[in-house]
Formats: structure tokens, C-alpha cells, sequence
């Protein structure tokens, strides 16, 4: 059975299966726009191919439209069965064939051309034999005239028609693009402000999105009760579809800040929401720090739960080294039940905490090299002591250098918290 299946994968399915899907997908109406445009461009070849052919012997207008038709008629279906691997092989073929009976056909038609030709030279006198050859000469300047005619009306025709199928798609991209810039502005309204300071902490974050709506999200939440937390999340993949689970997880955010703080019902509730309402096989991981407000203990304690995330990274003073934090949770939407198991960790001073997305990580430059989590462990190891808003610009910088100029392939998602040094005198 697995024989059978990649049989019918290798003969049915495209060779190149994303970009096929993609115009196969299209409605008919957009792709008949398209093959209309291809076929007028591929008639120039018959005309063309004749053209060739002028300089032996001139070619009745017949033999020019039926290769006109079948260069124009063969790219317009080709266009149209791109992606079935089978019946592409066949048109291929019946078009060599039809292609073959054409140039016969020409060759029988040279040959009569020919033999008139030769039959009038024998049968005139010099006057009548310079005449004739005269009138033959006419008969080709005419038909490569004709000739050259229908090709420029086969170019102009198949511009006008590339142009009202681009001209159609630019409409629809354009008020794609619009619609995603207002939703862009959507979600940069539903982020905070990326410095805060409050009940003696230090906070900034950066987002960095790859396309125009991120799947990446971060928040500072201030819960009932004097809790502080600090979110990072990311879902499966990027674009609309994350981009739209992020703002779901944001409505869900407004009413938790409003309870006590409690680390246990704040997944449960934010699982039920992924597994409610995002899209089939879609996962959001998370890293999530609660800290105590006007904690006066010189090393306050704070919790950490990862999901499914890369870990934190703890910049510890003390002992001069960057580690990492992390819980066993799962990534959120995964199952049903959903358990936490927070990791208490007492925060000296001097120490940093650093969330982040795996997209800083993934980085990766022209030869496929990833900038990788000890690359950022370095760089929080190096700057620790910068402020936090320099701290996040370096490392950003420090990953854009490590791509060069390759682009960006995931969301990318940086935040740092350090304790206020005068909150601990």
C-alpha cells in the first residue's frame, strides 16, 4: 500500500507540490486570465519558427496559423494541467507529435512551393522568366510581412493580457496588504509598552515580527493582590493564523489579570483557550516569570514556568555564569489537561532574567548555520551589566550580524527583567 501511495504521489502529484498547489488552487477564472496571456505569448513562436523558414521558401498563411495555434494552444493547456506529473508527460508528447506532422507538412508544402517555382522558370522566355521571378519575390516579401505582422499583434495581444492578469492579482494583493497592515497595527495596540518599571522591577521587551503580523507576543501583567508577571509566548508557525491566536490569548489575559494570581488556573485557562479556538494541529509555546511587587528581601523569589519553550536564562551575579531555567509542561493546546510544575528561584542582585522566542536562537546565515542558544548566552554573559534597553539592542544586533543578509524565517521575541537597585537598599 505504501508502494502504491508514492507511485501515485510521484505520477500525480507536482513535481514541485507547493507551487503547483498554489495555482492549481486558484479559481478557474484566474487561471484562464493567465493561460489566455501565455497563450498569445507562445503564438510568436509559430510565427516565429515560420519565419525561420522564409529563407528558402515562402509559406501559405494555412501552415502559418495552425503553428501559430498549436505553440499557443500547447502553453495555455500546459499552464492550465501544471502540477498532474502524467498528463503533463502526455501533452508533452502529443505536442512533439502534432509538432512533427506540422514540419512534414511544411516540408510537402516546400517541395510543391518549390517545384511550381522551377516549373514556371523552364516553361517562360527570359522577359517572362525575370517577371516570374519578380512576382516570387513579392510573394515573399508579403509573407514575411504578414508573417511579421501577426507576431507583433501576438506580442501586443499577450501584453494587454499579462497585464489584466497582474493587474487583477496587484488589485486583490492590495487590499490583502491593507487589510494585514491594519491588522499589524491591531496587535502592536494589544502590546505593552515595551519599557515598564513598577513594584521595583525592570522590564523591556522587543518584537521583532518576520512577516507582517507576528505570531510572537509578550505582555506585563500586574494581577489582583500585588503578583507581577512577565509573558512571553509563540505559536506554531507565523503569519495571520499565530498572529490571530496571540490576540485570542490577549482577550484571555484581561480577564486573569483581574483574579489573584494563581500559576496553576493562569495555564489552565490559556490551554482551554489554544485548544478551543486555534486552528487544528496549532501549539503556543510559553515562558512565564511571576515576581512579588515592593519585595523588599535583598533576594526576592520568583517563580518560573516554561511550556513547551525555550528555556530563561538566568544571568547570575554571583556566580559570574549564565544558566538556564526551565519545568516540564507541555507546549499549550496539546492536551487537555494541562499541569504546571513553577520553578522558585531566588533572585540576587545584579542577576538578569532574559525570555525569549526560539526565532532569536534559529537565526540562521547563507550556509545554514543556526546563531544557536550559546550564542545568546554569550552575549547575555557579556552585557549583562548594559541597561536593559541596550542589553536587548545588542543581542538583536548580534543576531542580524550573525545573518548577514539573509532574511529573518521566524518571529523573533526578547524580554529582560532585572531587579531596581534601589529597591533593594
Amino acid at each position: 500500500m505504501k508502494l502504491s501511495a508514492e507511485i501515485h504521489k510521484l505520477l500525480f502529484v507536482s513535481i514541485a507540490p507547493a507551487r503547483a498547489n498554489t495555482f492549481v488552487k486558484r479559481p478557474w477564472r484566474e487561471r484562464l486570465r493567465f493561460a489566455l496571456a501565455v497563450f498569445f505569448l507562445f503564438c510568436t513562436v509559430g510565427t516565429l519558427s515560420v519565419l525561420i523558414n522564409h529563407t528558402a521558401w515562402p509559406m501559405p498563411l494555412r501552415f502559418v496559423l495552425v503553428t501559430m495555434l498549436c505553440s499557443g494552444i500547447f502553453a495555455a493547456v500546459f499552464i492550465l494541467i501544471f502540477g498532474r506529473f502524467v498528463i503533463m508527460i502526455v501533452w508533452i508528447a502529443l505536442f512533439v507529435a502534432s509538432m512533427l506532422v506540422v514540419a512534414q507538412w511544411g516540408k510537402s508544402i516546400q517541395k510543391e512551393v518549390k517545384a511550381t517555382a522551377e516549373n514556371q522558370q523552364r516553361a517562360f522566355a527570359n522577359e517572362e522568366t525575370r517577371a516570374a521571378v519578380a512576382e516570387y519575390q513579392n510573394r515573399m516579401h508579403r509573407a514575411i510581412l504578414r508573417d511579421v505582422i501577426l507576431t507583433l499583434v501576438m506580442i501586443v495581444s499577450s501584453y494587454i493580457a499579462f497585464i489584466q492578469a497582474f493587474n487583477h492579482e496587484w488589485e486583490k494583493r492590495a487590499v490583502v496588504e491593507s487589510e494585514l497592515k491594519i491588522a499589524r497595527r491591531i496587535q502592536e495596540s494589544l502590546l505593552p509598552q515595551a519599557e515598564k518599571r513598577i513594584g521595583g522591577w525592570h522590564m523591556f521587551g522587543v518584537l521583532q515580527p518576520a512577516n507582517t503580523v507576528a505570531g510572537d507576543y509578550f505582555d506585563y501583567l500586574e494581577f489582583a493582590g500585588g503578583k507581577l508577571g512577565v509573558l512571553v509566548a509563540d505559536a506554531s508557525g507565523h503569519g495571520v493564523a499565530a498572529g490571530l491566536v496571540m490576540t485570542m490569548i490577549k482577550s484571555q489575559l484581561f480577564s486573569l489579570a483581574a483574579e489573584t494570581h494563581d500559576a496553576q488556573k493562569f495555564f489552565e485557562r490559556l490551554n482551554y483557550c489554544v485548544r478551543a479556538l486555534a486552528p487544528k494541529n496549532m501549539f503556543v509555546t510559553a515562558a512565564y516569570v511571576a515576581l512579588s511587587q515592593n519585595d523588599s528581601a535583598d533576594s526576592p523569589e520568583i517563580e518560573i514556568t516554561t511550556a513547551g519553550h525555550p528555556p530563561v536564562l538566568r544571568y547570575s551575579a554571583a556566580a559570574h555564569q549564565v544558566e538556564e531555567l526551565h519545568t516540564p509542561s507541555a507546549a499549550l493546546g496539546l492536551q487537555s489537561g494541562f499541569s504546571v510544575f513553577p520553578r522558585r528561584v531566588a533572585l540576587q542582585a545584579g542577576d538578569v532574567l532574559l525570555l525569549h522566542t526560539d526565532g532569536i536562537c534559529e537565526q540562521m546565515n547563507a550556509k545554514k548555520e543556526q546563531w544557536g542558544l550559546e550564542s545568546l548566552k554569550a552575549e547575555l554573559q557579556q552585557h549583562h551589566d548594559l541597561a536593559l534597553p541596550r542589553l536587548c539592542e545588542r543581542i538583536m544586533k548580534a543576531g542580524a550580524e550573525h545573518r548577514g543578509n539573509t532574511a529573518a524565517h521566524d518571529d523573533m521575541t526578547l524580554v529582560a527583567v532585572r531587579r531596581e537597585e534601589n529597591s533593594l537598599s
